[in-house]
């Protein structure tokens, strides 16, 4: 978990087995959503890096691409 809102919903990142970062959302009633940012790199050190929730559940961050340049990503859910 990276950043909780007030309401208690919560974001962050997991690693999976090939070293790829995956974002997930934790709604304040706990059920867990997994996602990937369009156009996030499926290789080692590549993928999804959620940083900040706010009060309306929109998740910002950025993401690592196939080439590893970085892009922000805004999500609303």
């Amino acid at each position: 978990a990276y950043a909780m809102n007030p309401e208690g919903a919560i974001t962050g990142y997991y690693i999976d087995s090939g070293n790829v970062y995956h974002g997930f959302f934790r709604d304040s009633e706990g059920v867990i959503t997994s996602f990937d940012a369009p156009g996030a790199g499926r290789g080692a050190q590549q993928g999804t890096y959620p940083y900040g929730i706010n009060n309306y559940d929109v998740v910002t961050g950025y993401y690592i691409d196939s080439n590893y340049v970085a892009h922000g990503f805004v999500l609303a859910q």
